[in-house]
Order: structure tokens, then sequence, then C-alpha cells
């Protein structure tokens, strides 16, 4: 953790700043409108929308400018992981919109599951996520083929 905070393991990138501003804002809209709707169900299912976002986002803003490969590598872990939870916050959010939550329980459950056995197959040995490629942007986390399906 201390590493994560350390200054001197980034460097500036103008190419961090776009998904830092939009991971950013969209965490505020999320807290917007949580605190608006006075944290009804669907409000909290959005807020969990925008936090998958936002974590996705500042996560791959800090990834374009982190110096240290290991911190890249597991910063660029707890991106992908966000992103593998976008869907299933996504479905729990409209099934819950449209107001079919009690009939689609069991989808957005199961989508939960296996949003959970894909993210913790990253953090093993034989993980989807092979490792970094340097782009002149900065690092961006590269998968393996069967990473695709």
């Amino acid at each position: 953790m201390a590493a994560l905070l350390d200054l001197s393991n980034y460097f500036y990138t103008f190419s961090a700043w776009p998904p830092l501003i939009v991971g950013l804002c969209s965490f505020l809209l999320g807290m917007i409108v949580l605190f608006r709707e006075r944290g009804s169900y669907a409000s909290r299912t959005f807020m969990a929308l925008c936090v998958c976002v936002s974590v996705w986002l500042l996560g791959i803003g800090a990834l374009y400018s982190v110096r240290d490969p290991s911190l890249a590598l597991g910063l660029a872990r707890v991106s992908t992981t966000a992103a593998i939870f976008l869907p299933s916050a996504l479905l729990t959010f409209m099934i819950v919109i449209v107001g079919h939550y009690d009939r689609w329980k069991w989808l957005a459950r199961l989508s939960l599951v296996l949003s959970v056995v894909m993210s913790a197959s990253l953090f093993h040995v034989g993980s989807p996520l092979i490792g970094l490629r340097l782009f002149p942007w900065g690092s961006y986390p590269q998968y393996a083929p069967l990473a695709l399906v």
C-alpha cells in the first residue's frame, strides 16, 4: 500500500488524465445518485456500477503513469477485476430498473458468481493476465488468448 501512494513510483503523462477524470466523475455521479435517492435499491445497484467503472478507469489511469513493474501488474489486476464485474453490475442494475429483480435474481447472482470465479483466476499462476506491454502512453495489460472467451 505504501508503494501505491509513493509519488516516486509515478511519472507524468498526459494520457493518464482522461481515464482519471472520467473515473472520478463516475464515482461522484454514483455518490450523488445514491444520496439523492436516499439509498434505494436501484441507487445502490447504480452505485455498484459506478464503482466498477471508476475503479477500472482509475486503475488504468494510474497504470499509464507507473514506473515500477510489480506495482503496474497489481494495478492491472485491480482494474481488470473491476472490468470483470462491470457486466454483472450492469445486469443487476437493469433488472432492478425494469422491476423484474424477483423474477431474474437467479441470473444476477449467477453472473456475480461467474465474475468472482473469473476475477479469482487473475491472482493465480496460470492467470489470463500474462503481463504488461509498454506503449508510448504507458503500460497496458496483455491477456492470454483464452482470456477472450
